[in-house]
Order: C-alpha cells, then structure tokens, then sequence
C-alpha cells in the first residue's frame, strides 16, 4: 500500500455520535440494511450530515464558524466529490423495516478512507483510517453504532487492511469511551479546524487481525 503523508486532515470520527451504545453481545434494535454509497446518495447524505453536525457541535462553535463548515464541507456537491474519490469508501446505514427500497431511509454513515497517515500511528502495516461516522439522533441507544462499526471492520479485514485508526474530538468523552470499549487506543493528537476554531483531536487506533 501506498502512504501518503500530506493527505488533507480528516474529519472527527465522532462528530455524530453525543451517544453511543456500550460494546455489548446485545443486537441492535433498529431493523436495517447496509450498503456502499455511490454519487447519487451524495443529497440524502449531506443532509444527515448537515442535521447531524448542527446539532452535536452547534453549543461549541461560533454561528460563523458553524454556518461555514456547513457551506464547504457538508454541501450536497462537496460530499458527492467525496464520495467519488477514489481513495474513499462510504458505508450506508438503512432503515428495512418494510423492505421496500423507495421507503428506506438514511440512518447512519461511515467513510472510510485508504491511503491515509498520521506518524504518530504504531499500528503502520495497512492501516485504514475511519474518517467519519454520522448516525441519526434516533438511533442513538440502540445498538446501531456498534453493528456499523463491526460491520466496517469486516469490509476492511476482507480487503486486506490490518488496523483501523481515528480522530476523536478531545472534549468528547461519550465518543472517547465508546473506542475504548471498542478495543481502540490513544497514539497521539492532531488539530481539527472549524472555521477559525483549532480543535483538539485524540487519535485512536485498533489492529484488525
């Protein structure tokens, strides 16, 4: 695999997540499907995303700094880029309680992006980096976090990749114990910028196999 050091700093893998399930046996409640996105989810995803980002991280920013995250890098054109790259894989969460594809709707996401390192990782033979997980506010509790998260490291096990690493926001410990219990440990920090807000990220990371 190919490093690539200058890759542009990722997003928070916890931005979405003010709650999350504890690593339990206990199955998720919420029926649901998963799949891989492709350019045309790129509307259905930036609205989550927008939705999901306001409300989580609205108490921690300026309405300046928010509104221009919103407006550069949720937009439905940015993620459609995003989701086109070749370098990125998205990872859908679908609700399938009536099992018709006209009526499902979005529950969650995770991108996962290939090629990308942080120096202070020491798990450095194929990593892959979880840039983002977003998951609706009413699956929170539910189960649905960890059945995401199992089932991306799955995907990523069967393509060949060895450990899994993140940013999660400092001031976030509810996403910060949620990776503990998921197996995940502290390597290092890196900065996350908002607008004009530079925020502290712990970086995490996990061997797969």
């Amino acid at each position: 695999m190919t490093i690539n050091p200058s890759q542009p700093e990722p997003s928070h893998a916890n931005i979405s997540t003010p709650v999350l399930t504890p690593t339990t046996n206990k199955p998720c409640t919420i029926p649901h499907t998963f799949r891989i996105g492709c350019p045309s989810d790129s509307l259905i995803i930036s609205e989550l995303l927008r939705e999901v980002f306001t409300q989580t991280f609205s108490f921690d920013l300026t309405q300046e700094d928010l509104d221009d995250y919103l407006n550069t890098t949720l937009t439905n054109e940015q993620i459609k880029s995003d989701i086109e790259d070749p370098n990125s894989i998205w990872i859908l969460a679908l609700s399938s309680a009536s099992g018709k594809e006209e009526e499902e709707e979005l529950l969650g996401i995770i991108q996962l992006k290939f090629n990308s390192f942080k120096d202070c990782l020491t798990l450095n033979e194929n990593p892959i980096e979880l840039h983002r997980i977003y998951l609706s506010t009413k699956t929170h509790g539910k189960g649905l976090s960890q059945s995401i998260l199992s089932y991306t490291q799955n995907l990523a096990i069967s393509k060949g990749y060895k450990s899994i690493w993140l940013g999660v926001y400092s001031k976030h410990p509810q996403g910060i114990k949620f990776y503990e219990k998921s197996g995940f440990v502290k390597c290092g920090e890196r900065i996350f910028v908002v607008g004009e807000d530079k925020q502290v990220d712990w970086v995490m990371e996990k061997p797969l196999i």
